[in-house]
């Protein structure tokens, strides 16, 4: 991937341009998306639109943790997207409770963020990952979900071997 990047830019291909059009054809349209970025998508609930459990669930997730989203991209919650944004703010707030030496509180933050990745972006970056590897096989996309892939599954192995959790 590297090499192929270095290629590009040798031969003066605007790489950030091309990955800006690449997002724009997986995961906006037109006419629509070729791979569905929001949860709901993947949660088999046999809807067209982007808007389902998953997304409430989100929703009332963000309002929890006091967060909320502006929407001036007219994104729903369950975006891969703002779902990994969140998890690295509970991630955040897990290690300043460690930095407080709050143990208490910093396993019950480690547990929170642990149980929402399980939950909501582990359960369905596979599929994500897989969509966007049929669609652009050699894109940016398709290489930086794999990596996702990858991260959450060490996530929740580190998460489950550290002590106290």
């Amino acid at each position: 991937m590297a090499s192929r990047l270095a290629d590009r830019e040798a031969a003066s291909i605007d790489v950030v341009a091309e990955a800006a059009m690449e997002y724009t054809r997986l995961f906006v349209g037109p006419p629509r998306p070729e791979v569905c970025p929001w949860e709901t998508m993947y949660r088999g609930e046999m809807t067209q639109i982007g808007f389902g459990s998953a997304t409430q669930e989100m929703r009332a997730l963000l309002r929890e943790s006091g967060l909320e989203l502006r929407n001036e991209n007219n994104q729903y919650e369950d975006h891969m997207g703002i779902e990994l944004l969140y998890l690295s703010i509970l991630c955040g707030r897990a290690a300043d409770r460690l930095s407080e030496t709050d143990a208490v509180a910093a396993n019950a933050a480690i547990e929170l963020a642990v149980g929402f990745c399980m939950t909501h972006p582990a359960q369905w970056i596979d599929k994500l990952a897989e969509a966007a590897q049929v669609a652009a096989p050699d894109g940016y996309f398709a290489s930086l979900l794999n990596v996702c892939v990858v991260f959450l599954k060490e996530f929740q192995k580190f998460a489950h071997e550290a002590p106290n959790s």
